[in-house]
């Protein structure tokens, strides 16, 4: 309070305060975007819905279409702009336009203005800009970040990987799958990761175990061999029948069910630790085919990862020891295997429906846990 009182003072508030902002080249952008999605707000406060609830495709009013991609910037992108761009006959560069715009909504890239395509067409400027100015609380929560990062927003289901000591370097990106928005939502925060370990056990949450696994066990008992898992018992020995002691056990705690490695496991061939109390990591997976959905909340809290190998690789960060053909090597099945990292990485799992990328596009994401609305809430009764 006396920095910003010396700097009203002395003539250097807006100087004051520009150096408070965090320094992070996202931050600039987002706040870009937000000045953009403000003036939009004023240039265009009506911003009604181009088709009723139950509109087919065909049905929508072309022209009030490519009106509303133009003001958002799609349709002049899609076809390049110029000169002659007004004068551009309807229908030319309408499609590339409506895929930009699912593209930056996360929805299904087809070019067709569909229901889901056209609900996000119909959400104001004005709220794009909340979205966008909760996104720049969030960011001024994180601490100054050194080197390696691996970064995760939930709301979009995207991974970025970069080094922030190498300018200009691309980031890894890759596709992710979240917590459950119904139970088991990806809690937000900030770690360490500090170990890959390859073919990894499952070591399956007693809460997990006790609410899906143990019931299949008390009805069948072949349930351990069909699923390739054990139990290990409070001395330490390892058991693969179930009886009604261990059942017992299991559910008082005192026996911990685990997944062998394998084609089976539902880590898949990578786990990567990071030490937190919420027992949260991140992991490859079997089950390859979900990363193909739209919406990607389908675990139990931890975060699938599309691409582990080419993780593993940026996370070990030793070319001559770690490249494809060993990270590949090591994922083959066989024994279990933890290797340290050179240096901690820093995770950071975040939570932002409006961000923008690279390239200058400002992509918007689904509320999906609430988090949105209870910060808007809190940030209200803040100010009042």
């Amino acid at each position: 309070m006396e920095r910003l009182r010396q700097a009203v003072a002395t003539g250097r508030l807006a100087e004051t305060v520009g150096a408070a902002e965090p320094a992070l080249p996202l931050y600039a952008r987002v706040k870009a975007a937000l000045a953009r999605y403000r003036s939009l707000a004023a240039q265009a406060p009506s911003w009604p819905a181009l088709g009723s609830p139950g509109v087919v495709p065909g049905e929508v009013d072309e022209t009030a279409l490519r009106e509303r991609l133009r003001l958002l910037g799609d349709l002049d992108a899609a076809a390049g702009a110029g000169p002659d761009s007004a004068d551009r006959p309807p229908g030319l560069g309408l499609a590339a336009a409506i895929r930009r715009f699912q593209a930056r909504h996360g929805l299904a890239e087809d070019g067709i203005p569909g229901r889901a395509t056209l609900a996000a067409l119909a959400v104001p400027p004005a709220q794009r800009a909340a979205q966008l100015a909760l996104t720049m609380e969030r960011l001024r929560w994180l601490p100054v970040l050194h080197g390696r990062v691996v970064a995760v927003n939930v709301p979009t289901f995207r991974l970025w990987a970069f080094d922030l000591g190498q300018e200009g370097g691309a980031p890894l990106e890759m596709r992710v799958i979240v917590g459950k928005a119904a139970g088991t939502p990806t809690p937000a925060f900030l770690g360490q990761m500090h170990a890959v370990e390859f073919n990894p056990y499952w070591n399956v949450p007693r809460s997990i175990a006790i609410a899906e696994p143990l019931p299949k066990l008390a009805r069948n008992s072949a349930y351990l061999k069909q699923n390739d898992m054990e139990l290990v018992m409070g001395d330490g020995r390892v058991v693969r029948t179930a009886n009604a002691d261990a059942l017992a056990g299991l559910r008082a705690g005192t026996v911990r069910l685990r997944q062998r490695p394998g084609p089976k496991n539902a880590l898949g061939e990578i786990k990567f630790a990071m030490p937190n109390p919420m027992n949260i990591y991140l992991h490859s997976t079997p089950s390859r085919e979900l990363f193909q959905r739209g919406r990607r909340h389908l675990s139990h809290g931890c975060i699938r990862v599309e691409d582990a190998a080419a993780l593993a690789g940026f996370v070990l960060a030793d070319p001559a020891r770690w490249g494809e053909a060993q990270v590949a090597a090591a994922m083959r099945p066989g024994a279990t295997r933890s290797v340290s990292l050179p240096a901690p990485v820093a995770v950071v799992l975040f939570y932002a429906t409006a961000v923008t990328d690279r390239q200058g596009r400002t992509l918007f994401a689904d509320d999906i846990y609430g988090r949105d609305r209870r910060l808007a809430a809190a940030l209200r009764a803040g100010r009042g």
